[in-house]
């Protein structure tokens, strides 16, 4: 079998230059549109066991996170709460189906003067993750031709290959694989190596670290 030695300088442009590696973050857009809170929370039951427990205070704000895992969120307190708020809200949340990612905030205002409360929902914050900042040169490896490869363009010396990746809560990469192939395999199985050992920066629901895709096409799906 004829094999031919190649050296490739990849274009790391599969990561977003070192100018765009901020951590754009926006409101979540999942679901289109917020749903009426008596279909997420049974307003009137949170609100009696909040006073109940007597965590219940002027003003709090919730996270509440569902996953495809559970058909319960996590609820992680926000403002002017703590984890037993948290805890007793949870109880009063409905089972959703799971159907992904996707996160919404409880507000609960309380006026102590008339005795009232009522409950609200707001679009929670997305951050996306994002590479630790590298140093941006051009990696060289060598490699051999193989029957079925695409050899480069004759004087072509770079490759453009996109990548698909999970990173956890703890900005590793637990799964990566090639979208857009060099037309190497050798190279392709490198590239996928290469960015097994990267570090990220993790995705975040309100300022909570989460399990998210990443995109080297910058088209990573936002929730």
């Amino acid at each position: 079998m004829r094999t031919l030695a190649v050296t490739i300088a990849l274009i790391m442009s599969v990561t977003p230059p070192l100018v765009a590696q901020t951590q754009e973050c926006a409101e979540t857009t999942i679901p289109k549109v917020l749903p009426p809170a008596h279909e997420i929370v049974d307003s009137a039951n949170a609100i009696g066991e909040l006073r109940a427990f007597n965590r219940l205070s002027g003003y709090m704000l919730f996270s509440v996170v569902f996953s495809d895992a559970d058909s319960m969120p996590s609820v992680s307190p926000l403002d002017g709460a703590d984890v037993q708020a948290a805890f007793v809200l949870l109880r009063s949340i409905w089972p959703q189906k799971p159907t992904g990612t996707w996160a919404l905030r409880v507000r609960v205002v309380s006026d102590s003067a008339s005795g009232t409360a009522w409950l609200a929902l707001e679009r929670s914050t997305y951050c996306p993750p994002i590479p630790e900042r590298t140093s941006g040169l051009p990696r060289r490896v060598r490699f051999e031709m193989r029957p079925g490869d695409h050899r480069p363009p004759p004087g072509t010396a770079r490759v453009h290959i996109k990548i698909e990746a999970w990173i956890d809560e703890a900005g590793n990469v637990n799964s990566a694989r090639v979208t857009q192939s060099s037309g190497m395999a050798d190279l392709d199985n490198e590239v996928v190596q290469d960015w097994q050992t990267k570090k990220f920066k993790p995705a975040l629901i309100d300022g909570r670290p989460i399990r998210a895709l990443y995109r080297t096409d910058r088209e990573s799906p936002k929730l």
